[in-house]
C-alpha cells in the first residue's frame, strides 16, 4: 500500500501487478485523450467571414431562399409533368457504359518477369 502513496513515482503497484501510472505526467498521460487542436489567426477570421449568417438586412437578400414553393395550389399530381428529366439517355451515357464494359471484361494480361542477367546479356 506504501508504494501509491510516494508522489514522485510514475506508477502504482509493484511489478507486473501494478495498478496503473496514476502519479505526476504519467499519470495525466494515462486519464488524457490527446487530440489536435488548430485555432485560426486573426486575419483568416474576416476574410473566411461568409461563414458566419447575415445579420444585417441587406446581407441576408443573397442567401434568402425565399418562401415560395415549387408548385401551385390548385395544381394536382397528374398536372404535373412527372419524371422530368429522368429516363433520358445521352450519348456520353453509353460510351461510359460501354468503356466500363469493355474494361470488366478484358481478358488478363500476364505479366511476365525476366532476370535482369536474362536482358543484359550475361
Amino acid at each position: 500500500m506504501l508504494h501509491a502513496a510516494v508522489p514522485n513515482a510514475g506508477f502504482g503497484g509493484v511489478g507486473g501487478s501494478g495498478m496503473g501510472a496514476y502519479h505526476g505526467k504519467p499519470g495525466f498521460e494515462a486519464f488524457t485523450h490527446r487530440r489536435t487542436v488548430a485555432r485560426m489567426p486573426d486575419f483568416l477570421d474576416s476574410a473566411m467571414g461568409f461563414r458566419y449568417p447575415a445579420f444585417d438586412m441587406k446581407n441576408k437578400k443573397p442567401v434568402d431562399v425565399g418562401t415560395r414553393v415549387g408548385f401551385g395550389r390548385s395544381e394536382t399530381v397528374q398536372d404535373q409533368k412527372i419524371g422530368r428529366g429522368h429516363g433520358k439517355v445521352s450519348v456520353l451515357d453509353v460510351a461510359i457504359a460501354l468503356a466500363l464494359l469493355a474494361t470488366l471484361h478484358a481478358p488478363a494480361k500476364k505479366v511476365v518477369y525476366a532476370r535482369l542477367g536474362n536482358i543484359i546479356g550475361s
